[in-house]
C-alpha cells in the first residue's frame, strides 16, 4: 500500500524554520492576538451591558420626554411666574431611598468611620438612631443625611439627584395637578381620603416617619410614591428665589450660585400647604435633619441613535 504524503510537508531545513519564523509566525501572532482582544472586548461591553441591566432598578418610572407647566401664578414669590418647561425622559425613583438602600453605601464608605454617617434621631418622635434603624425600620426613609450625602450615595449606584424641575414634573403630571394625586387635599381615592404624611394627618402614624409606599393612593400621574409628604426631598438646584423669571425652557439645571440647595415636597412636621408640588423651600446642603430625605434619577438610555421616549 503506498504511504500517503502528509498534509503538511515537514521542515527540515534550518533555513526554511528561518524564513517561516520571520514571514509566517508574526502573522499568525497577530492574527491570534486580534482575536483574544476582539473576544476580551466582546466580553467587556456584554458585561457592561448586563450590569447597566442589572442597575436598572425595577421601581424606577418613566417620565416621558415634553412639556409641562412648572411654578404656580397664585403662589409664593418664588413659585411665579408659571411657565412651560421642556424636560427630556428619564427615570425616577418610585419611593425614596430607604435606610436598607442606604445601609450597603454607608458599610463601603467606611461603617462607623463614614463621612456619610446619618444623624441620629433617638428621642425625636420615634425616628431611631443609625444604624440600629437600618434593622428595625429597613424600609423607612433615610433621613439626617445631608446633600452631600445624597450626591455621594447617588454616584455610588450610578445615578443622581433629579433637577428641581424634573422633581416637579413627576410630581404634579401632565395636568398640572396642585398635589400629585389632584386638586383637593382629601378626596375620596379608592376609600381613602389621607394621601400623604403630614403633620396631625389623623392616622395610625400621626407625627412621625412612615415606611415608604404607605399612602398609595397619594401617587403622582406617573405612579411616583410619597412625592408629597413623609420627608422633603433633596434636588440638585441651588436657591434662588427669582430664577423662574430667567430659567430657560429647556432641562434647566438651576442657578450657577447659591449656598443653599432646594428641597420638595413637605414632610411629617409641615402642613397640606407645604406638600404642594410647586412649593418651593431650601436648607443647607451641609446639613441633615429628621425631616429631609432624597430620591434619584437615571437619564433615560441612548439606544440606535435615538432616545427612547
Amino acid at each position: 500500500m503506498p504511504k500517503r504524503k502528509p498534509l503538511i510537508k515537514p521542515i527540515r531545513d534550518y533555513n526554511q524554520i528561518s524564513d517561516f519564523m520571520k514571514k509566517e509566525l508574526p502573522l499568525l501572532i497577530f492574527m491570534g492576538l486580534s482575536t483574544i482582544l476582539f473576544i476580551t472586548i466582546f466580553f467587556i461591553i456584554h458585561q457592561s451591558a448586563k450590569q447597566v441591566q442589572a442597575n436598572l432598578p425595577t421601581e424606577m418610572m418613566l417620565i416621558p420626554a415634553g412639556e409641562f407647566v412648572m411654578g404656580f401664578n397664585q403662589g409664593a414669590p418664588d413659585e411665579k411666574p408659571a411657565h412651560r418647561v421642556f424636560l427630556k425622559s428619564y427615570y425616577i425613583d418610585q419611593f425614596e431611598v430607604t435606610n436598607a438602600g442606604y445601609y450597603n453605601f454607608w458599610l463601603v464608605e467606611g461603617g462607623e468611620d463614614s463621612p456619610h454617617t446619618p444623624d441620629s434621631y433617638s428621642d425625636e418622635f420615634n425616628i431611631g438612631d443609625w444604624p440600629e434603624i437600618v434593622h428595625t425600620k429597613p424600609n423607612y426613609p433615610v433621613v439626617g443625611v445631608s446633600w452631600h450625602d445624597a450626591v455621594a450615595y447617588a454616584k455610588w449606584v450610578g445615578k443622581r439627584l433629579p433637577t428641581e424641575a424634573e422633581w416637579e414634573k413627576a410630581a404634579r403630571g401632565p395636568k398640572a395637578f396642585l398635589w400629585p394625586w389632584g386638586n383637593r387635599f382629601h378626596p375620596p381615592i379608592r376609600g381613602r381620603k389621607i394621601h400623604a404624611k403630614i403633620w396631625n394627618s389623623a392616622d395610625l402614624r400621626s407625627n412621625t416617619l412612615a415606611p415608604v409606599g404607605s399612602y398609595p393612593t397619594g401617587a403622582s400621574p406617573y405612579g411616583v410614591m410619597d412625592m408629597a409628604g413623609n420627608v422633603w426631598e433633596w434636588v440638585a438646584d441651588r436657591y434662588d428665589e427669582s430664577y423662574y423669571y430667567r430659567s430657560p425652557h429647556e432641562n434647566p439645571q438651576g442657578p450657577q450660585y447659591g449656598s443653599w440647595r432646594v428641597v420638595r415636597g413637605g414632610s411629617w412636621v409641615n402642613d397640606a400647604n407645604a406638600a404642594l408640588s410647586f412649593n418651593r423651600f431650601s436648607s443647607y446642603p451641609e446639613q441633615g435633619t429628621s425631616f429631609i430625605g432624597f430620591r434619584l434619577v437615571i437619564d433615560v438610555l441612548e439606544r440606535d441613535g435615538e432616545i427612547a421616549n
